[in-house]
């Protein structure tokens, strides 16, 4: 497996010779944020950073990523310093989208710039706060309220020039912000049939509840489906992202769809040259998981060390790809999840009965030879399962089968069904191995 990493361009990385660098450790493309400005405004980013790409070879990626319906602070004159315990009132200390005061409820709480700041909402009316959570807030910071979502259009007038002018600056991929579900993307491909861009990649962003409920309307109209942990993070506790994130992944690998994660990838990096050993762990793990691609953001927009960053993203990624194909190799060669009928195919197809049952006895052999279990009929077990006894089979066998369900509706089913039962009843069997593997050993 390989993917493509991509870099967020800003002004830390804005030079002819920082990009060549970046090209030549392996980046593919560049994300262009629009929430902070307009393709125009960015004009000499873009052009420096396709004659960056043409000195080194490489015809890159360029993806804009709309304002679309987030919310976001107002410019500022000036960073606003915010401490804890005093108050802000919103539209005077900083500005704030015309729908926000007015959907302010007591008690709400305000995130801003990815959740470093944190108020509290003490008066609807005047829109008053307690800041709860400090620091330094700067322009076109993000804004969300904790547990829901403000009415927005799912494209605003900028956008729709952004995309008339994506055709003239080379622009390769559309990323729509906070897809609520498959309205969303149907405005944006109306909009992109309008503007002569329907044949550019739309990459659907998921950062809100709404979206990750809605993963499976979302998933057939977007091209590449991204976890962006920022404001999705925001939107759940913390400790539930990475369930999140792997649902995300899991579900567009199940759907042979493209996946990317993004945000704080190498977070440290902003001002170190090396990053944390958990940030490499979350790389490698996010390239292994089975992601397209990966995407830094401030750590190349504003960090100190944009080529030092992409560098160690490069090789961490590609260990973790690397990773995933072992991986492969080593299911294939065990032959789990082959197919009896086609020994190169991992997807039982129109045998999945025959597979289903083939992969129970591999997987029961090798797990009473490994957990040194008493011997038992893997026989007994696949007349269990074919039977559709799932209560019998669960009481003979949890830790082996626990998951599937085999009823004679689904073995007369159409042969997309049965090809979906194949890829659940492999990644089944795979898991029972890993469970028994990972457990004492079990009563069988």
């Amino acid at each position: 497996m390989r993917g493509k990493l991509y870099a967020t361009l800003g002004p830390a990385c804005a030079e002819k010779e920082t990009l060549g660098k970046m090209f030549r450790e392996g980046m593919a493309g560049m994300r262009l944020n629009l929430s902070h400005g307009t393709l125009e405004e960015s004009k000499s980013w873009v052009e420096t950073m396709h004659a960056a790409a043409k000195a080194e070879g490489v015809t890159p990626d360029l993806i804009i990523d709309l304002q679309g319906p987030e919310l976001r602070i107002g410019k500022l004159g000036s960073p606003v310093e915010m401490k804890e315990g005093s108050i802000a009132v919103l539209g005077e200390d900083f500005p704030v989208p015309e729908c926000v005061i007015p959907n302010l409820v007591g008690g709400d709480e305000i995130l801003l710039d990815d959740g470093v700041l944190l108020l509290r909402v003490e008066d609807a009316k005047r829109g008053l706060c307690r800041v709860v959570r400090g620091g330094t807030l700067c322009s076109r910071k993000s804004l969300a309220i904790v547990g829901r979502e403000l009415p927005a259009p799912a494209l605003t007038e900028l956008d729709i020039e952004n995309l008339r002018l994506a055709g003239a600056f080379g622009v390769t991929g559309i990323m729509q912000p906070f897809v609520r579900g498959e309205e969303d993307l149907i405005a944006v491909r109306r909009a992109m049939r309008e503007t002569g861009t329907e044949k550019l990649k739309l990459f659907a962003k998921i950062e809100n509840q709404n979206g990750l409920h809605k993963l499976d309307e979302i998933i057939p109209l977007a091209d590449v489906v991204i976890c962006a942990r920022g404001d999705l993070g925001n939107a759940m506790p913390l400790w539930e992202l990475p369930r999140a994130q792997a649902k995300i992944v899991a579900k567009c690998t199940a759907a042979q769809r493209e996946s990317m994660l993004s945000t704080q990838m190498l977070h440290s990096m902003h001002h170190s040259a090396v990053p944390t050993r958990a940030e490499v762990t979350d790389v490698y793990q996010a390239a292994k998981s089975g992601a397209s691609y990966l995407l830094l953001t401030g750590e190349t927009a504003v960090g100190e060390y944009p080529v030092e960053a992409m560098h160690y993203f490069a090789k961490i990624a590609h260990n973790g790809w690397e990773g995933a194909d072992e991986m492969d190799r080593e299911t294939k060669k065990s032959g789990i999840g082959r197919c009896p009928e086609n020994s190169q195919s991992s997807v039982c197809c129109d045998h999945t009965e025959d597979c289903f049952l083939h992969d129970i006895q591999t997987c029961w052999r090798q797990t009473v030879c490994q957990n040194r279990l008493p011997p038992a009929s893997p026989q007994g077990i696949a007349a269990l399962a074919a039977q559709g006894d799932a209560a019998a089979l669960t009481e003979r066998s949890d830790a082996v089968f626990k998951v599937c369900r085999f009823s004679s509706a689904d073995r007369e089913g159409s042969s997309a069904g049965r090809t979906t039962l194949g890829r659940e009843y492999r990644s089944a069997s795979l898991r029972c191995q890993r469970d028994l593997r990972q457990s004492d050993k079990p009563e069988i």
